[in-house]
């Protein structure tokens, strides 16, 4: 549990923020009568109990990739601090997903004192008017505002339940799923509620299958409220209600659960589209569209890290043969495991894409060339050593593979590209089956080969 009930207007979080930035920023905190905590980990927050920020700063450099469950971790457990996001890569995309996750302001490094200042007094004021307004329906705003920026379904669910605790001021609220042979209660809200508790409560009521749309009773001096959603398939339990429940209330609350599913159904298709247009329909894998973004994005976090990376270009070799001796379908499934088998060679921060026919990409991210040489040679031996079974099959193959260093041998997408492409042809025509490095002589061998 990262936090306690008691809330404090007085403290202003950091996390992952660097140490030369603590005595400006605490004197500016100072002059706005403010004090300052700082902590360099998610895992030190959860150490200790701590009193409830006003706001929180995160340094999102310091975060592991994906960022997504970070910031959805951290929006869990400070869901009434005000969050600013700082970071010395200005992307577009990691801006948006930060808003998009519940922050209120993304700044760029280095940050003045007095921007820092301007972006957390507006956030004071942010908070100050929301305290101030308390009425139903100026909650309600509030509420429907933060689903619609939530980025992931998990984020809508648990803004919907943080808003229908308070609305009710209830014990809790859980969402449930009507799975078979029983609900699954997919999250609660704060978290440490009673699951246990919930179950009993469900079965009690012989909600075991599709719920009805909506149910209130009373317990031992409380009232609990279901509301069923998703055409019955799902459905929110607010127990604990300690007054009686307001017909106002209630009608809130389901305009509330609507807006939900509507959040929810579009990040559903959102998630398609983007799956259609970015990944590859076969392997499962990124396509060459998404290359580009990747590609683009490596080289500003290196630029602003100084930090090298690799391309990898993959070919599997004899390919043609194997989809000619056996078919396209079972040559289609070998393609889908020789995908995995690379990827599974790979730490969790590269990206593997299928670029086209039997040829993959891998971006190695954060990586000198003694790294590189070592994951390729790593990958090379699994594919080699590996015997693939495949419709009843037993299949074996090699790949050959070529590397391109950034900024060593190139400083934009299409040289990197087309220089790892060389050093997998290279590796090809020698012998097959090896790794070769980007050398300037292969544009001479080249040439001289194109002369004879």
């Amino acid at each position: 549990m990262f936090i306690s009930s008691k809330r404090s207007q007085q403290t202003v979080l950091f996390l992952g923020a660097s140490d030369e930035m603590r005595h400006p920023y605490e004197s500016l905190l100072a002059r706005m009568n403010l004090k300052a905590e700082w902590v360099t980990s998610l895992g030190e927050l959860s150490q200790t109990k701590r009193e409830i920020p006003l706001a929180v700063i995160v340094d999102i450099d310091s975060l592991s990739r994906p960022l997504e469950p970070h910031l959805e971790n951290l929006r869990f457990h400070f869901p009434k601090s005000e969050m600013i996001a700082i970071s010395s890569v200005d992307s577009a995309p990691t801006a948006l997903l930060v808003i998009r996750s519940g922050f209120s302001d993304f700044l760029l490094k280095p940050i003045s004192p007095e921007e820092l200042h301007w972006s957390i007094k507006k956030a004071i004021q942010k908070n100050e008017l929301f305290q101030k307004l308390q009425e139903p329906e100026t909650q309600l705003v509030r509420a429907l505002t933060q689903i619609s920026s939530s980025s992931t379904p998990s984020l809508v669910r648990l803004s919907t339940l943080e808003f229908l605790q308070d609305f009710f001021k209830s014990k809790g609220a859980g969402w449930v799923s009507f799975t078979q042979p029983a609900p699954t209660i997919m999250c609660s809200y704060p978290k440490g509620a009673d699951e246990n508790e919930m179950r009993v409560t469900l079965t009690q009521l012989k909600m075991t299958h599709s719920p009805p749309p909506a149910v209130t009773w009373s317990t031992n001096e409380t009232q609990q409220v279901f509301l069923s959603c998703l055409e019955n398939t799902q459905g929110i339990l607010i127990w604990g209600i300690p007054q009686k429940i307001e017909e106002e209330t209630l009608l809130l609350s389901k305009t509330l659960l609507e807006h939900a599913e509507l959040s929810l159904l579009n990040l559903e298709k959102f998630e398609e589209v983007k799956q259609l247009s970015f990944v590859d329909e076969l392997t499962g894998l990124y396509n060459s569209r998404y290359l580009r973004h990747a590609l683009a994005s490596s080289i500003n976090r290196s630029k602003a890290k100084g930090k090298n990376f690799a391309v990898l270009f993959i070919d599997v070799d004899y390919f043609k043969s194997i989809n000619t001796a056996h078919g396209h379908i079972v040559g289609s499934d070998f393609l889908i495991a020789i995908g995995r088998s690379i990827k599974n060679s790979v730490r969790e921060t590269d990206v593997v894409f299928r670029y086209g026919g039997d040829e993959f990409v891998v971006i190695l991210n954060g990586m000198e060339l003694e790294g590189t040489k070592f994951i390729a040679e790593r990958m090379r031996l699994a594919v080699e050593r590996r015997v693939f079974s495949i419709h009843g099959m037993k299949l074996k193959t090699t790949i050959s593979i070529g590397i391109a260093m950034y900024p060593e041998h190139a400083k934009d997408q299409d040289s990197l590209l087309k220089l790892a492409d060389m050093a997998m042809y290279s590796a090809k025509e020698l012998s097959r089956n090896t790794v070769h490095i980007y050398t300037p002589d292969l544009f001479t061998d080249k040439q001289e080969k194109a002369a004879s």
